[in-house]
């Protein structure tokens, strides 16, 4: 997949071009997805670029007995680029990594703190372990564990930092959908963060 156009920050303008390249396998169980976009800015706006590799592998995509995924993967952005491009991992609304005892957003606006990851390059990575429910019922229900793993490195405004966050949860997919709502509690190894979680896995 190609892309192209123009963003405006602050007021500069820099046009941009990227492109993602995903490749599956096993029955598409792994899927491994690659991903560069590429700015050339004007004036005082630099060029520079966002990169990222994830690779993901799940035991089954059918909502029955036992199932486990596993991920995991890196970005970065170079030098230069704008703080709404660089890499975070949270409860999976503002980016899409996770790491669910540490969510970024407050009221909806990105809050970093020295606990967070949020950085100009990181790495994560997640395991987790479903048992769906034998019931007679259209929509499916399960029970999850997980540990979400991430590494921010180059960040604003502290040194780079690693996260790991234990946790379990509710799962519930509705019939035909891909989707599966999830509803988690997560604690945080290293600083004792505890949140409740709610978003959307594929």
């Amino acid at each position: 997949m190609l892309r192209g156009g123009i963003d405006d920050w602050a007021g500069q303008r820099a046009a941009f071009v990227g492109g993602a390249l995903e490749h599956r396998l096993l029955r598409n169980r792994v899927s491994i997805l690659a991903d560069i976009n590429n700015w050339f800015g004007g004036g005082s706006l630099p060029r520079f670029t966002a990169t990222s590799v994830r690779a993901r592998w799940s035991s089954s995509p059918v909502a029955y007995g036992w199932s486990a995924a596993v991920g995991g993967g890196i970005q970065r952005v170079s030098n230069g680029a704008p703080l709404a491009l660089w890499s975070g991992a949270g409860d999976g609304r503002e980016r899409g990594e996770l790491l669910r005892a540490h969510p970024m957003l407050d009221d909806g606006v990105i809050n970093v703190t020295p606990n967070s990851v949020f950085g100009r390059s990181i790495a994560f990575g997640n395991v987790e372990t479903r048992h769906w429910m034998d019931t007679p019922w259209p929509v499916r229900f399960g029970v999850a564990a997980f540990v979400d793993v991430a590494h921010a490195g180059v960040r604003a405004f502290a040194a780079p930092t690693t996260q790991v966050d234990v946790g379990g949860g509710l799962r519930l997919r509705l019939p035909g959908s891909s989707r599966t709502l999830r509803v988690d509690v997560a604690h945080g190894l290293r600083d004792g963060a505890n949140a409740l979680t709610i978003g959307w896995t594929y």
